[in-house]
């Protein structure tokens, strides 16, 4: 076939391709093969392939790119320049591809790569404070990257890209409805005061107008509790969200020094209860904590997420007996 005139340098072989110009890496594999064995037949058996069909793809590759990658005559094939060029190049680029795929399948499983993950401010404290120990021994070559936000901003976080896996609230979720959802952590919704409490003195389960004559520390207010509260006065509005805060050190602190009543999982209080700084007061409303594990559905495909999610639930805590009222 006629030879097209070629180009001046190089650059011809690294210059933007169309769809149609793209070099596969089975070609670059052949170029390479052939020049080391420099013999068609020989590169050919090498690569499990027949000679016309060896052949038949460089000549293919040689009209695509424009140039004449090797000189065949006398029963050898020698490489032009251009061939030379592919064939020098041609072992790099092979490499780097074999590498990225098995950075692909060593992510997959969960023996490497990166995996971004988001918290809220109770899920921080249960699962991935035992969670990410656990990880980390299961998986030593996983890069992790967590950080905290509020629920709402973690799944749109998530919906943007900016993270794989996130722990959150299942009402933060509900405008994302494709994510992929795993409750990894339930427990029940505490609210817990200082020994001494005034609200003690009642002696019964409170209402949402017993709590609300107090300030409230938390975390937040969620859809579930205002609905169990109803219509509230301007008094039980400012009292609802007195003290706002997504740490629960400090929301547990607020409690032990004020008549603030301390609210969110119990799992938040665990440690001033057990040293007897806090007192868990029970209450009417039946509705529990739930932590979920949110992914999208490409995620949910790794073995690695799927893993994890198992892991979270494996640590997850037991609900503690419920609250026994003084005096009833």
């Amino acid at each position: 076939m006629p030879r097209p005139t070629p180009p001046n340098d190089e650059a011809h072989l690294s210059r933007g391709w169309d769809s149609d110009d793209l070099i596969e890496l089975k070609h670059v594999e052949q170029v390479v093969e052939v020049c080391r064995t420099g013999a068609i037949t020989d590169a050919a058996r090498n690569l499990s392939l027949t000679q016309p069909a060896l052949s038949k793809s460089i000549a293919r590759l040689e009209q695509q790119l424009g140039v004449q990658l090797f000189d065949r005559g006398g029963g050898s094939v020698r490489p032009t320049r251009y061939g030379q060029l592919l064939a020098d190049k041609g072992p790099a680029l092979l490499g780097s591809a074999s590498a990225l795929r098995q950075e692909i399948a060593l992510l997959a499983t969960g023996a490497s790569g990166r995996l971004r993950m988001g918290a809220g401010p109770a899920s921080r404290i249960k699962p991935l404070k035992a969670l990410i120990p656990a990880i980390v021994q299961k998986f030593p070559l996983l890069k992790l990257e967590v950080r905290e936000e509020n629920g709402d901003s973690l799944v749109q976080a998530m919906a943007e890209g900016r993270y794989d896996i996130v722990f959150s609230y299942y009402e933060s979720a509900r405008p994302f409805g494709e994510l992929m959802r795993v409750k990894v952590v339930e427990d029940r919704r505490a609210a817990v005061v200082r020994p001494g409490h005034p609200a003690l003195d009642l002696r019964r389960a409170l209402t949402p107008r017993d709590l609300l004559k107090f300030p409230l520390a938390s975390a937040g207010s969620i859809p579930a509790f205002r609905e169990w509260a109803g219509v509230m006065s301007p008094e039980e509005l400012r009292n609802a969200g007195a003290i706002l805060c997504e740490d629960y050190d400090i929301i547990a602190d607020c409690a032990r020094t004020s008549d603030a009543i301390a609210w969110g999982p119990r799992f938040a209080f665990e440690g001033p209860l057990g040293r007897g700084e806090l007192v868990e007061i029970a209450i009417t409303w039946p509705a529990k904590y739930a932590c979920w594990m949110l992914t999208t559905e490409a995620h949910w495909k790794l073995p690695v997420v799927k893993a994890i999610a198992e892991l979270a639930k494996s640590l997850a805590p037991r609900e503690a007996a419920p609250v026994a009222i003084a005096g009833a």
